[in-house]
């Protein structure tokens, strides 16, 4: 049985949307502006590694150009959400 390896760097990296979304769950602020949040915390992190790696390999995104996308488009269903809610 082959064993795969876990992306260290970008499963580190993941925990940044994660302790944002549990950060911004101890407010008030409604769901979908909290989920709007992670969404546009995840994006973020998705541009920064298509521009400086290149790749996000835990969410299966091995190309720089498939990151970036992946990158605008969390990023703009998170301004979505957001814009929606207020």
């Amino acid at each position: 049985m082959l064993a795969t390896r876990i992306p260290l760097w970008s499963s580190l990296a993941l925990a940044y949307p994660v302790i944002a979304f549990v950060s911004i769950s101890t407010t008030s602020a409604p769901v979908t502006v909290r989920i709007a949040y992670a969404f546009s915390q995840l994006g973020y992190l998705l541009l920064a590694a298509g521009v400086f790696s290149g790749s996000f390999k835990v969410l299966g995104l091995s190309n720089r150009k498939h990151t970036l996308i992946a990158g605008m488009a969390v990023l703009m269903i998170g301004i979505i959400l957001t814009n929606v809610t207020t």
